[in-house]
């Protein structure tokens, strides 16, 4: 039964209790009542702890946040102190993340644009120096030309 009972009241008289609220009323000796009372704090213990897990159960730990995001957590570390990523600070040097926003994370360093190509090398020695070469031999060779002619003159 999943009735709130907003207001009741508790009579003990004689070894009974009697609990009347909204037209209901419940008699049963002190010890039921004692039994009662402590399997429903044990009930609503429980529920609290069932709670708190389910806050807390979809938190992740720097490590399992990390490899999630395909890191190391000194990455992710930087990451945070960088304000790039959402975290939950449970304490000064305690920190969880939410699968949420790891995922915003990735998604925000998605890239649709191709990487820049390199060139290609060509085997042994590249062209740049072997055109580097034969132009300064051209090139001496044509001063060498010039001097010559400048010395017939």
């Amino acid at each position: 039964m999943n009735r709130r009972l907003q207001s009741f009241s508790v009579l003990i008289s004689g070894g009974k209790v009697l609990v009347t609220g909204e037209g209901a009323l419940l008699s049963m000796t002190v010890e039921t009542a004692l039994e009662l009372a402590g399997q429903l704090t044990q009930a609503a213990f429980l529920a609290a702890e069932t709670s708190k897990e389910k806050h807390t159960s979809s938190l992740l730990t720097a490590d399992q946040a990390a490899a999630r995001l395909g890191m190391s957590e000194r990455t992710l570390r930087r990451i945070r102190q960088r304000g790039d990523i959402a975290y939950i600070a449970l304490t000064d040097r305690k920190f969880r993340y939410t699968p949420e926003d790891c995922d915003a994370y990735l998604a925000a360093c998605r890239r649709l644009d191709a990487p820049p190509m390199k060139p290609a090398r060509a085997a042994g020695r590249t062209v740049v120096k072997r055109s580097m070469h034969v132009d300064f031999m051209e090139g001496r060779e044509a001063r060498r030309a010039e001097m010559r002619a400048a010395k017939k003159q």
